[in-house]
C-alpha cells in the first residue's frame, strides 16, 4: 500500500511538471471515452433496457406471409386471430393496433390509442399499476365500453391520481370507463395514451370475405419449454391446416403462411444494425484516441530516459519503473473517463434530437449504473491498450547508452517503430471510418435526389379522423371532406387543394380486387394491392402527372359510375404495353361492384425513397368514403404561415372534430429520411474527429523525430542539402506512414464492407471511386500535417543546431 501511494504523488507531480503533455492526453481521452459512452447510452437503452414485458424469452410477434407475391410481415385479421387462439403451442395470443380516437371533454382533441384484444396485455405479462385490463367480453361489439391509461396519460392528464380508475372519459363520442392504468415500464411500438378493446362486430368474425381484411397486429406466449424452433414448426403445420380449411382464401399458388420472430427484435431491429455499427465506429475513434495518447506517452518516455536510467542505476526493479508508468496512465484514463462521462451526459441531449423517432421512443436514454460501469470498464481497457506498451518500451533501458546520450532525449529505435506502428494503426482506423462515411454520404445523396414522384415543397398536410355517430354513414363523411377541400381551396394564398386517406410516404393498407379481363383461375389467389382513397384535385396538389386519361372530378359523386385510378406499376403488372383505360375492377372479389378504370397515374415512392414503386389503385372517396383522411393543401408562400387559417376552417365546418396534425409536408418528407440521415451524421462527426486526431498525431511523431534529427539535419544542410531535399525528407517519411497506414485500412474497409450494405442505397459498399477518393484524402491530411515540423526543419541554422551539440 505504501509503494501505491508513493507511485500515486509521483504520478500526481510528473504529470502536473507537464500540463501540455497532461492536457493534450486527457482532452483525447475524454473525446474518445465521451463519444463511446453516449453511444453506448443509446445502444443500452434501445437494445437491452426491459420493455415492461414479462418473459420476454417467451414471446413472439405473429405476422403473415405470402412467398409468391413476396409479402412478408404482413398483419393478420381479426379471423386469422380467432383461428391462432386454438393452437396449443401458444400458452396466449392477443392482438393490437395502433390508431387515434377524439378525446371530447371541455374541447375536444386527438390522441394516440391502441386497440387491444383482452388477452393482449395478460400474453404480455403486464400487470396493471391501478385497476385491471381488458376482460375478453371487450372482444365483442357491445361489450367494449372501457379504456385503459397509459401511465404517461394518467401522471400529465390526471395528476397521478388514482381515483381516476372508474372516473367515464368520451372517445369518439361513446362514454367509457377507465378501467386500470397501465406501469411506467410498459412500453409499446406506438406512444399511445390511452388503450381502447376491438369490440368487433360479428360481421368482421365471421363473414367470409372479412378473412382478408388484415389490421391487427398478434401477439403470443410459448408454452414453457418450447423453443422457438420447435414453435415455428409447429407454426407451418398449423398454418397448412389453416389453409387447407379455408382453401377458397388461401389458394397453395400463394404459399400463405404465418410466421413468428421475437417479440423483442420487431421493436429493435430497425435501430439494431445502425446502432451496432455506430459503436463499432465510435470504439475505432477510442482507439485512435488511446494510439494518440500512446505516442504522447512514447515522446515522454523518450524524455525521461536518463530519469529513468538514474533510477535503475538506484536499483530500482523494471517491474516498478512499469508500475510507476501505468500509474501515471492510470491517473491519465481516470481524468479522461470523469471527462469523457460529462461529454456523454451533456452530448446525449443533442444525440437524442438527430435520432430517428423508432430511438426516441423505446429508449429511455440516460448515464445509468450500467452505462457508468461501461464506462468504468473502458477505462480500465484504455488503462492497458496505451499504457502498458510505452510503459514496457520506457522501462527497457540500457543504462550506458542512456546516461551517455540521455540529453538527447532519445529511447532508441525501438520505440521510435513502436510510434510509427501507432501511426499506421490510426491511419489505417481512420480510412476504415472516413470511406464509411464517404459511402453513407453518397448513398445518402442518391436518395435525396431521387425523384419522389410528387413535389412536397410549399405544400400544408392536416389529417383528421372523424369520429362519433354523426359519421358512421357514408354521406356526412363525404360531405365532411368535400366541404374541407372546398374551404382549403378558397383560402387567400392557396392554388388547389385536395384529400387522401394515406397520402405518399403515411403508410400502407391494401385490398384485394378481381380485374375482369383477368379472373383468378381455380386455386389461384386474387390480386391484393396497395388502395387508396382521393378527393379531386388530390393529384393535380401533389403534381403527381396523369399519363393518361383524366383525373377524379367533383361529378364522381356517390350518384355517378364507379370509376378507379391506377399507376403504372400496376399497368406493367397486368397488362405492359397494352391500353387499360375502360377496364372494369372490382374491388373485394369479383361479386363486387363494376369500377370502370378512367386514368394512369405516375408512378409515385409510397413506401419509402428507397423502394420502388408498387402497384397501386385510387378511388374517389365520395364513391368509397373513409372518415380518416389527411387534407394537402398547396400555397404560394410558405405553408406554416396558413396553419392558424386553415386550423379555423376546419373547426369551422365541425367544432367537436379534433385535428389530428397540421404541419407543411416537407416536415414529413424530412422525417422518413431520418433512419438514412441519423447513421451518416453521427458516422461523419467521429469520422472527422479521427482525422484530426490522425493528424495531430502524425504531427507530433514528425515533430518529434525532427527534434531528435537536429544534429543530422543540421549536417546534411552544412554540407550542401536545400530547404527542397530537407522537406522531402521529414514528409516523405510521413508519407510512407501514410501510405502503410491507407493500404492496411483499405484491407480493412474491404473485408467489413458487407456490415454497411443494408444502409447504403445506390452506391456498392466497394466502391472503387469512393476508396480511391477517401484514400487521396487521407493522405493529403498525412502530408498537410507533416509540412509544418518538416518547414521547421527546413528553416534549422546549420552553426546553431551543431554549437548546440
Amino acid at each position: 500500500m505504501e509503494h501505491l501511494w508513493r507511485d500515486l504523488r509521483f504520478a500526481v507531480r510528473g504529470l502536473l511538471r507537464t500540463p501540455g503533455f497532461t492536457a493534450a492526453a486527457i482532452l483525447a481521452l475524454a473525446l474518445g471515452i465521451g463519444a463511446t459512452t453516449a453511444i453506448f447510452s443509446v445502444v443500452h437503452a434501445v437494445l437491452m433496457r426491459s420493455l415492461g414485458w414479462g418473459e420476454e424469452s417467451r414471446l413472439v410477434g405473429i405476422r403473415g406471409n405470402f412467398d409468391a407475391q413476396n409479402l412478408h410481415g404482413i398483419v393478420i385479421s381479426a379471423q386469422e386471430y380467432e383461428d391462432l387462439r386454438t393452437a396449443k403451442f401458444f400458452e396466449s395470443v392477443g392482438a393490437s393496433a395502433n390508431y387515434t380516437a377524439a378525446l371530447q371533454g371541455d374541447r375536444s382533441e386527438r390522441v394516440e390509442a391502441g386497440y387491444a384484444t383482452g388477452s393482449f396485455f395478460e400474453t404480455l405479462g403486464v400487470h396493471p399499476l391501478y385497476g385491471r385490463v381488458f376482460g375478453e367480453a371487450a372482444d365483442h361489439q357491445g361489450s367494449a365500453g372501457e379504456v385503459l391509461l397509459s401511465f404517461n396519460a394518467f401522471r400529465k392528464r390526471f395528476g397521478s391520481d388514482p381515483t381516476v380508475v372508474g372516473r367515464s372519459l368520451t372517445f369518439n363520442g361513446a362514454s367509457r370507463t377507465v378501467v386500470g392504468v397501465l406501469p411506467e415500464s410498459f412500453r409499446w411500438d406506438a406512444p399511445n395514451e390511452f388503450w381502447l378493446p376491438f369490440g368487433w362486430s360479428e360481421d368482421e368474425l365471421k363473414r367470409p370475405g372479412q378473412r382478408g381484411n388484415r389490421s391487427y397486429n398478434a401477439v403470443g406466449r410459448l408454452k414453457p419449454g418450447l423453443t422457438v424452433e420447435a414453435a415455428r414448426r409447429e407454426l407451418d403445420a398449423f398454418s397448412a391446416a389453416i389453409a387447407a380449411l379455408y382453401a377458397s382464401m388461401y389458394s397453395k399458388e400463394a404459399h400463405w403462411h404465418l410466421t413468428l420472430e421475437m417479440l423483442r427484435d420487431r421493436f429493435t431491429a430497425p435501430s439494431r444494425e445502425p446502432l451496432l455499427v455506430l459503436f463499432g465506429a465510435v470504439l475505432l475513434v477510442l482507439l485512435i484516441a488511446c494510439a494518440n495518447v500512446a505516442n504522447l506517452l512514447l515522446a515522454r518516455g523518450a524524455a525521461r530516459s536518463r530519469e529513468l536510467a538514474v533510477r535503475s542505476a538506484l536499483g530500482a526493479a523494471r517491474s516498478r519503473l512499469v508500475l510507476q508508468l501505468l500509474t501515471e496512465s492510470a491517473l491519465l484514463a481516470v481524468f479522461g473517463a470523469g471527462a469523457g462521462i460529462a461529454v456523454a451526459g451533456w452530448s446525449l441531449d443533442a444525440l437524442l434530437a438527430a435520432a430517428p423517432e423508432a430511438v426516441r421512443q423505446l429508449a429511455d436514454v440516460r448515464v445509468s449504473r450500467a452505462v457508468l460501469g461501461f464506462a468504468a470498464l473502458l477505462t480500465v481497457a484504455t488503462t492497458l491498450i496505451f499504457g502498458l506498451a510505452p510503459a514496457l518500451s520506457a522501462s527497457r533501458t540500457n543504462l550506458a547508452d542512456s546516461l551517455k546520450d540521455g540529453s538527447h532525449g532519445s529511447a532508441g529505435p525501438r520505440a521510435g517503430r513502436l510510434r510509427s506502428t501507432l501511426i499506421v494503426g490510426q491511419v489505417a482506423l481512420s480510412l476504415v471510418l472516413l470511406i464509411a462515411a464517404g459511402l453513407l454520404l453518397r448513398s445518402f445523396s442518391n436518395l435525396i435526389h431521387v425523384d419522389p414522384g410528387f413535389d412536397p415543397r410549399n405544400v400544408l398536410a392536416a389529417k383528421v379522423s372523424l369520429s362519433g355517430a354523426a359519421y358512421e354513414a357514408d354521406t356526412p363523411q363525404s360531405a365532411f371532406w368535400a366541404e374541407a377541400v372546398r374551404r382549403a381551396a378558397a383560402l387567400p394564398g392557396v392554388e388547389s387543394a385536395g384529400a387522401v386517406n394515406i397520402p405518399p410516404l403515411g403508410g400502407r393498407t391494401d385490398w384485394s380486387y378481381a380485374i375482369d379481363d383477368r379472373m383468378p383461375a381455380a386455386g389461384e389467389v386474387s390480386p391484393d394491392d396497395e388502395f387508396r382513397r382521393a378527393t379531386a384535385g388530390y393529384f393535380h396538389t401533389l403534381h403527381i402527372p396523369i399519363q393518361r386519361g383524366r383525373e377524379f372530378t367533383l361529378a364522381d359523386d356517390a350518384k355517378a359510375p364507379l370509376v378507379l385510378l391506377v399507376n403504372e406499376a400496376w399497368v406493367r403488372r397486368f397488362f405492359p404495353g397494352q391500353e387499360v383505360i375502360g377496364r372494369i375492377v372490382r374491388m373485394g372479389d369479383k361479386s363486387g361492384k363494376p369500377r370502370s378504370i378512367v386514368g394512369v397515374v405516375a408512378d409515385v415512392h409510397d413506401m419509402g425513397l428507397d423502394r420502388p414503386a408498387v402497384p397501386m389503385l385510387w378511388a374517389p372517396q365520395a364513391q368509397l368514403p373513409d372518415g380518416e383522411m389527411v387534407l394537402l393543401v398547396r400555397t404560394r408562400g410558405p405553408p406554416a404561415s396558413l396553419v392558424s387559417a386553415l386550423r379555423q376552417q376546419l373547426s369551422t365546418i365541425d367544432p367537436a372534430q379534433p385535428i389530428d396534425w397540421i404541419e407543411p409536408w416537407e416536415v414529413r418528407v424530412d422525417t422518413a429520411l431520418a433512419p438514412r440521415r441519423f447513421p451518416l451524421q453521427l458516422l461523419g462527426a467521429f469520422a472527422a474527429l479521427a482525422v484530426v486526431l490522425s493528424a495531430v498525431g502524425i504531427y507530433g511523431v514528425t515533430a518529434y523525430g525532427v527534434a531528435q534529427r537536429t544534429r543530422e539535419i543540421g549536417v546534411r544542410l552544412a554540407i550542401g542539402a536545400q530547404a527542397g531535399d530537407v522537406l522531402r525528407l521529414v514528409m516523405g517519411g510521413a508519407l510512407r506512414l501514410a501510405a502503410a497506414g491507407v493500404a492496411l485500412g483499405l484491407m480493412a474497409a474491404l473485408a467489413m464492407a458487407n456490415a454497411l450494405s443494408s444502409l447504403l442505397y445506390g452506391v456498392n459498399a466497394r466502391d472503387p471511386l469512393t476508396y480511391a477518393a477517401i484514400s487521396l484524402l487521407l493522405v493529403a491530411v498525412a502530408l498537410f500535417a507533416s509540412f509544418l515540423p518538416a518547414r521547421r526543419a527546413a528553416r534549422v541554422d546549420p552553426a546553431v543546431s551543431l554549437r548546440a551539440e
